[in-house]
């Protein structure tokens, strides 16, 4: 299992599933016969959950709390690890009732005109940029 799902990808770029992880393998076997029709491939898998939506909450109740699982398992690494917020509840939840909602706004201000990117402006200085800067050019942008 890698963090991207219950299912690896075999030599040949085919998505295989995890045995005791996530949906059931008959449920396994039908999305896959489903995506063959449909002619997707691995990156494709994602539109399964469409189609597959009441039969993917009609599943077992120890299959979906395994998939549920793994959903906490992947968020709360992510989360932790990944951005650093172990123990930072309390610093949420005092911005959340300080703002009285979940929404706290935009970080940054504004630091341009949005008059300044009309259409009829933004044509105007596209008009000036030189996409010939030769070997010896300022590539620093």
């Amino acid at each position: 299992m890698n963090d991207y799902g219950n299912a690896i990808l075999d030599s040949d770029g085919n998505l295989v599933k995890v045995k005791n992880e996530g949906v059931s393998e008959e449920m396994w076997q039908a999305m896959v016969g489903y995506a063959r029709e449909n002619g997707w491939k691995a990156g494709g898998y994602k539109s399964l959950n469409l189609p597959f939506d009441n039969r993917l909450l009609g599943q077992p109740a120890e299959i979906r709390e395994r998939m549920s699982k793994r959903v906490e398992d992947f968020v709360y690494n992510m989360l932790v690890n990944v951005f650093n917020a172990e123990n930072t509840a309390e610093i949420a939840i005092e911005a959340i009732l300080r703002q009285g909602s979940y929404d706290l706004g935009p970080k940054a201000e504004r630091i341009e005109d949005p008059a300044d990117w009309s259409r009829e402006n933004i044509i105007a200085r596209a008009a000036t940029l030189s996409g010939d800067k030769g070997p010896a050019g300022n590539f620093e942008d």
